[in-house]
């Protein structure tokens, strides 16, 4: 169980460097820079749910159903990466300032970043692909039993929800050095950057290039 665990968690490490780039990577940053930890953590959990729900489903052997859908995910995925995306280009920072002059984070609900997390990361086709892999090396590298094929997934997730708090954390430290002006700009790039990966994501799925 150890060795399972400590295997998957260095799977987690490196997964976690080298495939840390991305749409959700700086959407995250932008939450924790914009709305404070709590709502980047909030968003961080979105993410681990998706990659819970992925390695569960892929390890009771289900990768093919979820390969076979995995065009309609890309374009489900990609409006709704329009979607958030046209938004964050439009949204104007907001931030209120306390009384030792540091910039405070808006309140908002729990359910929009736990959700924005979950979708950003299910509805990508890369997400699938990289969990069918992780569980055929669980069943490559860990073969005692079943359970030991779960733990070895948890350790990955535990690590890549771990590197996600991090980001956040230290997203909000820096949050109080930039200014409105600043995280408009950053608004717009994130923007831009959801919106080509949506726009990316259908073209792959009309082109059949997901397969």
């Amino acid at each position: 169980m150890i060795y399972a665990l400590l295997t998957g968690m260095k799977y987690g490490l490196i997964l976690s460097v080298t495939f840390s780039l991305g749409p959700v990577f700086f959407s995250l940053l932008q939450t924790g820079i914009q709305k404070g930890f709590r709502s980047g953590a909030l968003m961080a959990a979105g993410i681990a749910l998706s990659d819970l729900m992925y390695a569960f489903v892929c390890q009771l052997g289900l990768s093919q159903l979820v390969k076979q859908f995995e065009s309609n995910i890309a374009a489900v995925g990609g409006l709704i990466a329009i979607g958030f995306g046209i938004a964050t280009f439009m949204k104007k920072s907001r931030l209120e300032v306390a009384e030792n002059g540091t910039n405070q984070p808006q309140r908002v609900g729990t359910f929009r970043f736990i959700s924005k997390g979950f979708l950003l990361n299910s509805l990508n086709p890369a997400v699938v692909l990289f969990w069918i892999g992780m569980a055929s090396v669980a069943s490559a590298k860990i073969e005692k039993s079943p359970a030991e094929a779960y733990i070895f997934l948890a350790g990955i997730i535990s690590i890549l929800f771990s590197s996600d708090l991090l980001k956040v954390f230290f997203a909000r430290r820096i949050s109080n050095y930039l200014s409105s002006h600043t995280l408009d700009w950053m608004n717009r790039i994130v923007g831009l950057c959801l919106t080509g990966f949506g726009v990316w994501l259908i073209y792959s799925a009309l082109t059949g290039r997901i397969q």
